[in-house]
């Protein structure tokens, strides 16, 4: 075997069959691989969803159910089960495009390379608010929207940094998710929403930490599904109050003495200066913006431009209200700091707490 494909789905048959039928579609004869689903769904899902992998009629894809909750459990069983040297992980709301398997084998020809990734390209199921647009960024690892997981790195292979491989569509060789001791909670359902952690993010840190590559291919593309709900005020925001937690549980593994080691990425400027020398650096800003409006005329925003300026006002205002609600949490639910700072989450380590799983 020389390819594992881990697909964890919750609660959605339809979507998990067209993802499969792009595999099949897309499928490399020259390289032996095969499908693992995690099911992490409801019970009354699970036999819908079987019946769609058996519906594929071939060997290779096989059903896993799971009895534990969360992402990370469907990552850490789906390595635990994979057969193959390399493992990639796809969300079932992704088709993988022709070229994939190409893409993945060539980002992995270097044996210092240990992850892989390339385009989540945008299907929006409708058209998208003009004030979307504003929301891209646009730095070295290329063009992306975090909040709606989407990436262009552009048309040429190259390196990238490993904290930009997203769960959605990233590679992995097995031995290194092992040697980094695995990856991190990730979307842990209510009521354990407390113990939601950074998910991929630590996965990549220690990738990266450990001295190994990440390597991003044109051709390593995935079709990402945008629900219209997605397209929302709302949604967004329920992305950044979640990032708010990410936040709040590197925070605390990095008050616990942690480093990128133990997938704690480099503390942001914010957090690392100090509140006077943040102040002076607020006044330079804003100085520096009055002179710039003297002497370089700017045009009126747009309606467009002033409706992403409040998004993400909005967008900050609710990672806020996460972090500190995760840091509320940290003090009153019992077990969740020690749970938080443990050294892994393999095996064991992923259990929660008995107190709070009884809460």
């Amino acid at each position: 075997m020389d390819h594992s494909i881990v697909i964890p789905t919750r609660n959605h048959p339809e979507r998990l069959a067209t993802c499969l039928s792009s595999i099949m579609e897309a499928r490399n004869s020259s390289w032996e691989y095969e499908v693992l689903v995690m099911d992490n769904s409801d019970y009354h899902v699970r036999a819908a969803n079987a019946h769609v992998v058996e519906s594929c009629a071939d060997s290779r894809f096989r059903y896993l159910p799971m009895t534990e909750v969360g992402l990370m459990a469907a990552r850490h069983q789906g390595v635990e089960a994979a057969g193959a040297a390399i493992v990639s992980f796809v969300d079932d709301d992704e088709l993988v495009l022709p070229g994939w398997f190409e893409g993945v084998r060539s980002c992995l020809r270097d044996s210092e390379v240990a992850l892989a990734t390339g385009p989540f390209v945008p299907r929006f199921e409708a058209k998208p608010p003009s004030w979307l647009e504003y929301l891209w960024q646009t730095d070295r690892n290329g063009r992306h929207m975090g909040y709606l997981t989407l990436l262009d790195a552009g048309d040429v292979e190259r390196d990238i940094e490993p904290r930009m491989v997203w769960g959605g569509n990233l590679t992995v060789r097995k031995r290194v998710f092992a040697e980094v001791r695995g990856s991190h909670p990730d979307y842990i359902p209510s009521p354990w929403e407390a113990f939601q952690g950074d998910g991929e993010v630590g996965l990549t840190v220690k990738v990266g930490a450990a001295g190994y590559r990440a390597r991003y291919s044109p051709d390593c593309a995935v079709l990402h599904e945008v629900p219209a709900e997605r397209m929302t005020l709302e949604y967004l925001c329920r992305r950044a109050w979640f990032v708010g937690l990410h936040t709040s549980f590197t925070q605390a593994r990095r008050e616990h003495g942690m480093g990128a080691d133990r997938g704690v990425p480099v503390a942001s400027v914010m957090l690392r200066q100090p509140f006077l020398r943040r102040a002076a650096g607020r006044v330079r800003r804003v100085a520096s913006a009055r002179l710039a409006r003297v002497i370089v005329p700017t045009r009126p925003a747009t309606a467009a431009e002033q409706t992403a300026a409040g998004v993400r006002r909005q967008l900050a205002d609710a990672h806020r209200e996460g972090y500190l609600w995760h840091r509320e949490k940290l003090e009153s639910v019992p077990g969740l700091r020690a749970y938080v700072c443990r050294p892994d989450f393999l095996g064991e380590n992923a259990a929660l707490p008995l107190e709070a799983a009884q809460d």
